[in-house]
């Protein structure tokens, strides 16, 4: 669409701009198959999430506008699945939603409602964002995108549980593994988690 255009400033031409017009149509109803695809994390989303003074049909809307900009900002060159930064990207919605609305009512306030008082979107926010970080952290690792040793990959795959076999193993255990001692593991692991640390970081600067 791009080089497209590009042409069509230089030289206009009809049959260019009936191109433009078929690829700009192919890609509104691309953009509407992947919010449709993906409708079903703002849903399980907004299940799961409780603002006070806050309808779930308006953290049905909020959530899919934030997919819609999750749509429209998404790189795929970068190597990340779509799910992992729509879902960020719906976190990100509510949580503006909950500033709003809590600056709205510390303006205008409501009548007090014990039930409105009871709300567990801290805590499920707080499951999200770890959600969201072990996934990113099981990509990295998957992919080796931070140019890790195969000892490295162990020792952070053991330590904290990620290959799926259960919790993470002690210092002692990995070393036994790995025949190393537990303070020479303790050093793998610190240094393969700065360079994680490096990746994730550019990653999170660069969405």
């Amino acid at each position: 669409m791009s080089q497209l255009a590009e042409k069509q400033r230089r030289r206009p031409s009809k049959a260019r701009a009936v191109a433009m017009l078929e690829w700009h149509n192919r890609t509104q109803k691309l953009r509407g198959d992947l919010v449709a695809a993906n409708m079903s994390l703002v849903v399980a989303m907004a299940k799961r999430t409780r603002i006070p003074n806050v309808d779930y049909p308006e953290l049905i809307s909020e959530g899919s506008m934030a997919l819609l900009r999750a749509v429209e900002r998404f790189d795929v060159s970068r190597g990340f699945k779509f799910s992992t930064y729509a879902c960020r990207a719906i976190l990100k919605g509510f949580n503006r939603m909950a500033g709003k609305a809590g600056r709205y009512y510390s303006r205008f306030g409501i009548p007090y409602d014990p039930e409105m008082e009871r709300s567990d979107y801290d805590e499920h926010k707080h499951e999200m964002q770890q959600a969201g970080a072990v996934d990113d952290l099981r990509e990295v690792i998957a992919e080796n995108r931070a140019d890790l040793t195969a000892v490295e990959r162990t020792v952070v795959i053991e330590r904290f549980g990620l290959g799926g076999r259960g919790k993470g193993k002690t210092l002692a255990q990995v070393g036994k593994m790995v025949g190393l001692t537990n303070e020479r593991v303790r050093q793998i692991q610190k240094e393969a988690l700065g360079k994680i640390r490096e990746v994730l970081n550019e990653q999170y600067l660069a969405a």
